[in-house]
């Protein structure tokens, strides 16, 4: 991995809309990368289902009866009830929820209406432990698939055809990062189960205090590390780092330029959710869910190649000031 981006389109300065136009103008000379979210859509929309709602039906059958009227009391509806009403999702798509991955139309909207009479094989875990492992073990298995759609993105930027070797050493270097992530969330989820049993026991109040103190503090760290490592897959990609160093390079990307960066994460996320309720209108028709995949497809595609350009120029201009100031710190020093 010592093939690095090449410069050209580095400087000037890259602004927020520069980086995101440049990313959907080379969509007309490499457009193969649609064909990931296309043919991924294709596969979770008529292919094998996992159902998330048939899961909990399955688990809520296996609850005890007083367990059930004690969540009635407290609720005021059935766990049953409770499942029927909650929205059905493949649990397949969270192949795709992986850092660097795209973003199927079928795991933004949940599920895509079939042709009358298409049949699909049909398969949902029973219990808890099935449920925990579809979770742990599905974004695993779609870190490769991260690693072929970040390698597919990133041929505007390289000179050299060789983004499969590219997509080999990111796919792998992600699989790494999505376990330690799931090893260090159970861990959390642990060391929180015990903290709120031992104030139970002390005071009941001191347990939902905590509680509400656990999740603030597990919903900053969400935002403060989405926002610090949104990079890393495109760090390893272009620069062939290993995990580790990706999170650090993409943390001091951030911070050195905290404003255009919050303003890129922040308009990608507006455009990517805000034309989901588009193409939900769209997708009521046969015809209408095709357009909608295309156009989905064509949305992520511009957004995941425009990060990497805009990623690449802050971090270039960050190396320069560095190389910069570590010269003035030398010449003056003489």
């Amino acid at each position: 991995m010592k093939n690095t981006p090449e410069t050209d389109l580095s400087f000037p300065r890259l602004g927020v809309i520069e980086a995101l136009s440049l990313g959907y103008n080379q969509l007309l000379r490499f457009w193969e990368v649609l064909l990931v979210p296309i043919i991924l859509d294709l596969f979770f929309w008529l292919g094998p289902q996992m159902s998330f709602r048939e899961t909990l039906r399955a688990i809520v059958r296996q609850l005890p009866p007083e367990t059930a009227t004690l969540f009635r009391q407290m609720q005021g509806v059935s766990p049953t009830e409770l499942v029927n009403s909650l929205p059905d999702v493949n649990m397949l798509t969270i192949l795709t929820q992986v850092p660097g991955g795209p973003l199927p139309l079928t795991a933004t909207l949940g599920g895509l209406p079939r042709p009358i009479g298409w049949d699909v094989p049909s398969w949902a875990p029973t219990s808890w432990v099935g449920l925990m492992g579809v979770i742990v073990v599905l974004p695993l298995l779609g870190t490769p698939i991260a690693g072929i759609y970040q390698g597919l993105a990133s041929r505007p930027l390289f000179e050299s055809g060789r983004w499969g070797t590219r997509a080999l050493w990111t796919g792998l270097q992600l699989f790494l990062l999505v376990a330690v992530l799931i090893l260090l969330v159970g861990l959390s989820i642990l060391v929180s189960s015990v903290l709120l049993a031992f104030s139970y026991m002390i005071h009941p109040g001191l347990m939902g205090f905590g509680l509400v103190l656990l999740l603030g503090a597990g919903t900053g760290a969400m935002v403060m590390g989405t926002l610090l490592f949104y990079f890393t897959p495109a760090s390893i990609v272009l620069y062939g780092d290993h995990a580790g160093i990706a999170l650090v390079r993409s943390a001091q990307v951030v911070t050195a330029n905290l404003g255009s960066s919050v303003g890129f994460i922040l308009l990608t996320l507006l455009i990517s959710h805000g034309f989901a309720y588009i193409w939900m209108a769209l997708a009521t028709t046969f015809a209408g869910i095709l357009v909608s995949i295309l156009g989905n497809a064509v949305l992520t595609a511009g957004l995941t190649i425009g990060g990497l350009y805009f990623f690449h120029n802050r971090h270039q201009l960050l190396r320069m000031a560095q190389e910069k100031t570590h010269r003035s710190e030398t010449q003056g020093g003489r």
